[in-house]
């Protein structure tokens, strides 16, 4: 499965043009509906700035993808300069590629997801940590100085997270990727 990542910001006013444009009923799905690989999309407004829109495409193959752009290239180009006149601007974000890894599926997916899930918990205990060293700080039992190597321990104990993940990063991410 592919993911194409769309942002565009709409010009003023052109909002809801924009929104019948990409909506579930609106010609660019569509016409993307007429393949059968193509799966659905995401349509999102940005809460921050109303004219700013994410759209993520999700397809069954790259190849696919590409044909299906090459049979309706008239519709498709016709399509792109409507959708061009409503906007400001368009930001290609990305292609992407779902990873298709479950924990229990193959030995790489198995620890994948247990070494996720163990960084994740070292990550929460450490959180929790600090949010009580930090409220203690505030009690009359902060100026203890057992309470500063508490901190100490604190901190060494956060480098030993982020440090342990550089190797492991390297071991799982990029390692499999250079052998294959």
């Amino acid at each position: 499965m592919i993911a194409l990542v769309w942002q565009f910001d709409v010009q003023a006013g052109r909002n809801d043009e924009f929104e019948s444009f990409y909506g579930a009923d609106g010609p660019w799905t569509s016409l993307s509906r007429r393949s059968r690989s193509y799966l659905g999309s995401s349509f999102m407004r940005d809460l921050a700035m109303s004219n700013r829109y994410l759209v993520i495409e999700y397809w069954s193959e790259m190849v696919v993808y590409e044909r299906h752009h090459a049979d309706f290239e008239d519709e498709v180009q016709r399509l792109e300069q409507q959708r061009q006149a409503l906007l400001q601007q368009s930001v290609p974000l990305g292609l992407f590629n779902a990873l298709n890894v479950l924990w229990h599926e193959n030995a790489y997916g198995s620890v994948v997801w247990m070494l996720l899930v163990l960084h994740t918990t070292h990550i929460l205990t450490d959180w929790i940590d600090t949010l009580v060293l930090a409220a203690l700080m505030f009690t009359t039992h902060g100026t203890e100085g057992r309470r500063m190597v508490d901190c100490s321990e604190n901190a060494v104990y956060w480098r030993f997270v982020w440090l342990l993940w550089l190797p492991l990063y390297v071991l799982i991410y990029w390692l499999p990727r250079l052998v294959a």
